[in-house]
């Protein structure tokens, strides 16, 4: 469904909800099934949902998930819960931030390049630099090796793809395709 699936389709209560049709597919599990995500915005909270069609309509599917959506409560105090899982301190973080932004705005104008803001993109020349929202955010930088006009409207790519994946640190084993 992604990070950003839409707006959806808006039930009486105010929630948005996403229904797609898709073949869940595991080896040696192959069954047609419901992907469903509902949004309840004035809650904070959205739910994805899986179910197989042979056991579930449609209107069925949307009861079962509407029924777990009600009966999830979200504790005021959730803030103070995630305290004990964190393996960083709550509180601080902004001046290890601020360090490290400022690091990679050195190294980034040393090579003529500028540190976007965060979730936003920029181009100058061959080069891409975006900054993600996520967490642990990270900065990606990339350097285009060719460019390809393509078509509008949906296409298939068949040239080859070159890209390095770094995370934490580490090439991943599939880089280098």
């Amino acid at each position: 469904m992604g990070r950003t699936p839409g707006l959806g389709e808006a039930d009486a209560d105010g929630r948005r909800w996403l229904v797609r049709e898709t073949v869940y597919e595991r080896h040696p599990v192959t069954e047609p099934s419901w992907l469903m995500r509902v949004d309840d915005v004035k809650r904070g909270l959205g739910v994805t949902w899986r179910g197989f069609k042979k056991q579930y309509t449609l209107d069925e599917a949307k009861t079962n998930l509407s029924a777990l959506v009600s009966a999830v409560s979200v504790s005021p105090a959730i803030a103070d819960d995630f305290t004990t899982r964190r393996s960083w301190a709550r509180l601080g973080w902004e001046a290890a931030y601020a360090a490290n932004s400022r690091a990679a705005a050195t190294v980034l104008t040393e090579v003529k390049l500028t540190l976007p803001g965060a979730d936003a993109m920029m181009r100058q020349g061959k080069w891409r630099v975006y900054l993600d929202d996520q967490r642990p955010q990270q900065l990606h930088i990339a350097h285009e090796l060719a460019v390809l006009t393509v078509p509008e409207g949906p296409f298939r790519l068949t040239e080859k793809v070159t890209y390095y994946h770094y995370m934490q640190q580490q090439l991943l084993p599939d880089a280098g395709r």
